[in-house]
């Protein structure tokens, strides 16, 4: 547990077809300590699927403990897809209060995820646990100008404005 109090970042970079699953639970079990102080949490370039999100979210959505992360990096993970976005969005929608940063880019989100992305703020804009400021979603070639205009929502209307 003393080991843990001093950790504020996890770096898993180029693992590859090793991380997957495994390497998910490994890290949410480690966010999931009561010890566990870690505010970075950096995966790029794991060849991380929908499955592996979809299997930390669940994981971090049960857990008792608080989840300290500030930064969460997914970049590069080719199999990442649109398809678990609403099951992260609403994980740090009601579990990771104090994450700043996501980084989403060279993955294979697409349109659909814009929407979830204008969701969360829809939501959970102007709440004390709403922290998110930076979303990174660049180089998602599936991510089109009707996915820009709904972004583009975000700042043109009152999101608060639930009617």
């Amino acid at each position: 547990s003393q080991v843990l109090d001093n950790i504020r970042a996890l770096v898993f970079d180029r693992n590859e077809p090793y991380f997957g699953v495994n390497g998910i639970q490994f890290c949410s079990d480690i966010l999931c300590s009561k010890y566990c102080t870690i505010q970075r949490l950096r995966l790029p370039r794991n060849q991380l699927t929908d499955m592996c999100v979809t299997a930390l979210c669940t994981r971090l959505m049960t857990s008792f403990s608080a989840v300290s992360l500030v930064q969460l990096d997914l970049s590069h993970n080719r199999n990442i897809s649109s398809e678990c976005m609403h099951c992260l969005f609403v994980c740090i929608g009601e579990k990771c209060h104090h994450l700043q940063e996501l980084n989403l880019s060279h993955t294979q989100i697409g349109n659909t995820t814009c929407q979830v992305i204008y969701d969360y703020f829809r939501c959970y804009y102007g709440a004390t646990t709403c922290n998110l400021w930076y979303i990174d979603a660049s180089h998602n070639t599936n991510i089109d100008m009707k996915g820009l205009r709904v972004l583009n929502q975000i700042f043109m209307h009152d999101i608060t404005d639930k009617r």
